[in-house]
C-alpha cells in the first residue's frame, strides 16, 4: 500500500508541469460536455471568469476553473472488482480520499440522480495553509465510478449559485444502457480515492503557482491597493 501514495504523487508533478503547459491555451467554459460512450453529460458554467482546462489523466474529463480558483471536476473510470456498489467501493475510496492529517469529512448524505443510488461527500483540506472546501458526488453505474466533485476556497461550493447549477445538471444520456465489460480488476476503491484526492491538489497547486507567476500591476505599491484609473 506504501506504492499508492508515491505513485499518487507522481500525479501532482504530471499534473503541475501538464497545466502549466497548457494553462495558456484554456478554451472557454459555459458549454455542455457530453459523452455517449459513458452515457452522461454536464452543464459547466458560462461565466466570462470561468475557462476549460485539459484534463492531464485520463480517469479526469472534464475540469473547469475560474479566476479566484474554484475548480469544478468530472471523474469516470471502471469500479474494481471489489466495489461495484456504493456499499462496497465507499469504505475504501473515503479512507484514502480523506486522508488522516491532511484532510477532514465534514458530512455524508444520500441521494438519487436519475433513479441511481449516489453519495455527496464533503470535507475539508488544506493545501500550503489555504483551506479549501471539497464536495464529491460519487455514483457507481454499469460497473464505472463517477464523480462529479467541486472545490472552493473556505466556503462550501454548493454555495456558489454557478458551481451549484454545474453539479445538478450531471445526468445520464440514458436511463438503461448496454453492460459496460470490463477485466477483473484488483481492490482500487482506495487507489480511485488517492488518485482523486491528489489530482484535486495538484490542480489546486498549479493554480497558485500559475497566481504567483502573474506580473503585478506596475502602479501598485507593495502594502498598497493598485491605483485607481
Amino acid at each position: 500500500m506504501n506504492s499508492i501514495p508515491k505513485l499518487c504523487l507522481l500525479v501532482i508533478q504530471v499534473l503541475i508541469v501538464f497545466s502549466l503547459q497548457q494553462v495558456l491555451a484554456n478554451t472557454r467554459a459555459g458549454e455542455v460536455w457530453e459523452s455517449r460512450a459513458l452515457n452522461c453529460a454536464i452543464t459547466l458554467p458560462a461565466g466570462s471568469d470561468w475557462s476549460r482546462i485539459n484534463p492531464p489523466v485520463e480517469m479526469l474529463k472534464v475540469v473547469a476553473q475560474n479566476k479566484k480558483g474554484d475548480t469544478i471536476l468530472l471523474f469516470v473510470g471502471d469500479a474494481p472488482q471489489d466495489g461495484r456498489t456504493l456499499e462496497s467501493f465507499l469504505p475504501g475510496f473515503k479512507q484514502s480520499y480523506f486522508p488522516e492529517g491532511a484532510s477532514t469529512m465534514t458530512s455524508e448524505e444520500t441521494l438519487q440522480i436519475n433513479g441511481r443510488s449516489a453519495r455527496r461527500l464533503k470535507g475539508m483540506v488544506k493545501i500550503q495553509g489555504i483551506e479549501m472546501q471539497r464536495v464529491t458526488i460519487v455514483i457507481i453505474d454499469n460497473n464505472r465510478v463517477y464523480q462529479i466533485a467541486a472545490m472552493s476556497r473556505e466556503i462550501d461550493p454548493l454555495a456558489d449559485p454557478e458551481i451549484r447549477e454545474a453539479i445538478d445538471s450531471f445526468h445520464f444520456l440514458n436511463l438503461s444502457s448496454a453492460v459496460h465489460k470490463i477485466k477483473p480488476a484488483r481492490n482500487l476503491s482506495s487507489f480511485i480515492g488517492h488518485l482523486t484526492f491528489y489530482a484535486m491538489v495538484g490542480i489546486a497547486v498549479v493554480y497558485m503557482i500559475v497566481k504567483c507567476r502573474k506580473p503585478k500591476n506596475k502602479n501598485s505599491v507593495k502594502g498598497l491597493p493598485p491605483r485607481l484609473p
